[in-house]
């Protein structure tokens, strides 16, 4: 077996792997590391994948079933070095159909050099992870991202120094380019002392920018995604040492900064924000919790941002430390906790990238009590007669007459309109619509008389119903 990391082959007798997983290896994507090379357990965990539907498990990158250009320049699915016998014949049949694009593409190209290319994605994947210095971790934060293939990278604690987002780099700064992968762009809040400091890596092939009018005088960082026919994606990493309010505080006027700029925004907040002691089931702090006020704090700025707390599995060991935040939860397929490169786990969450709606045709709905009655009898007299004189057709042809003259009758002396169907959710009954409603006069009484106390606590009952019922 040849280790993915260091290209050297080794005994699978020497490696105490027996022939079922020897053969489970041999026939699966997953990637082998020696026991030295490998700095990550990746038999602890897996991924699912929403990028390829094949029907062939053995040979996932065939060159009649592979249509996702992307896959060509990364393979999420077959290792590099491969006991496999097929392993050369896939990696042939990759370049090849890598040179058949390339020389096709080449020869002609309708579309104009304005033009920029936006990559159209079925799935999403944002790892966060703690770092716990990147410079010490560097070679383990590769292997994951080599077998996680994330898109995008929220990181914290990456105890880097010298770039400041919108500022030139320090003269002793430590450039992206000699700690980070090349196929990603990275934006950077470095702490200028030691400690701390978040990142935001967005891959090349995804078009990107750093917002840095968005940026407060916290510990965060914010980075814009442009996605082929949908709404722009607005990403954070945030970074609370120390569970300090003033933080928190920073945090809620960046978020102000950018709802207030516009809507149909979506957005995603991840980090580690330090705050074990919430339930974010139901929305409230454990008695006897230290700093209580400062994590109530980060349940108000959720609820005041309509921002959905979506990992509950533990990132350091029993404690929720690290966590995804997002304005359309609906999106959010799974999100998982995995062996992170310093004492707190990594986050995978996959998302979709827009909503999927099922849009209805408009109906015609007929107002009988307005109805013409007694034409309508007339003419159900006369269109029994004449389907009494079909004697010598079908009873296909009675029948298309009989319907197609009643929907006439209908349509000439029964008054209707036509009625389109909202957007709605099943889930949302009378009783939640109720206090919906309710929420919203609270809110307009606590506009006027400034009196918050009321509508915040009535805010936070609706939301944990909400999720309930959902």
């Amino acid at each position: 077996m040849c280790c993915n990391e260091c290209s050297v082959w080794h005994n699978k007798s020497c490696e105490d792997i027996d022939t079922k997983e020897y053969e489970y290896l041999e026939h699966s994507s997953v990637v082998w590391h020696f026991c030295i090379c490998d700095s990550v357990n990746i038999d602890s965990f897996t991924f699912n994948s929403y990028e390829l539907k094949t029907s062939n498990i053995f040979f996932p990158l065939s060159e009649n079933e592979t249509t996702i250009d992307s896959l060509i320049f990364n393979e999420p699915f077959t290792p590099l070095h491969s006991s496999s016998p097929n392993a050369r014949t896939q990696r042939s049949s990759q370049s090849a159909l890598f040179r058949t694009k390339s020389s096709r593409s080449s020869r002609g190209s309708t579309l104009p050099s304005d033009n920029v290319f936006l990559p159209k994605k079925i799935n999403l994947r944002l790892l966060t992870v703690n770092c716990c210095s990147i410079r010490e971790h560097k070679q383990e934060l590769a292997t994951c991202i080599e077998y996680t293939k994330p898109d995008i990278i929220c990181g914290t604690e990456s105890w880097l120094k010298g770039i400041k987002p919108g500022k030139e780099p320090s003269r002793n700064a430590i450039n992206s380019c000699e700690i980070f992968p090349e196929n990603y762009n990275f934006y950077r809040n470095d702490r200028m002392s030691r400690g701390g400091g978040v990142f935001i890596g967005v891959r090349k092939d995804l078009v990107s920018d750093e917002q840095v009018h968005l940026i407060t005088e916290c510990e965060i960082e914010w980075a814009k995604v442009k996605m082929k026919g949908k709404k722009d994606l607005y990403l954070s990493s945030f970074y609370l040492p120390l569970r300090n309010l003033n933080d928190l505080t920073q945090l809620d006027n960046s978020l102000e900064k950018l709802t207030n700029s516009g809507k149909n925004k979506h957005i995603i907040l991840g980090g580690d924000f330090n705050c074990p002691d919430i339930d974010w089931d139901n929305l409230q702090v454990t008695p006897n919790a230290p700093d209580k006020a400062v994590q109530q704090a980060l349940i108000d700025i959720s609820i005041k941002h309509g921002l959905t707390q979506v990992h509950n599995q533990p990132t350091r060991q029993e404690s929720i430390l690290d966590l995804v935040f997002t304005n359309n939860s609906s999106l959010t397929k799974t999100s998982t906790s995995i062996p992170g490169i310093s004492d707190h786990a990594m986050v995978v969450t996959d998302s979709d990238i827009s909503p999927v709606y099922n849009v209805q045709k408009p109906r015609r709905i007929y107002l009988f009590p307005m109805a013409n009655w007694t034409e309508i009898y007339q003419a159900c007299e006369n269109l029994s007669d004449e389907i009494v004189n079909m004697k010598l057709h079908s009873v296909q042809e009675k029948w298309d007459t009989l319907k197609c003259n009643i929907q006439t009758i209908m349509d000439k002396h029964i008054p209707s309109k036509i009625f389109k169907k909202r957007n709605t959710v099943p889930w949302f009954n009378k009783h939640l619509k109720r206090m919906t409603k309710r929420k919203a006069r609270l809110y307009s009484h606590a506009k006027r008389t400034k009196q918050w106390t009321q509508f915040r606590y009535y805010q936070k009952l609706v939301s944990v119903n909400l999720k309930k019922q959902k």
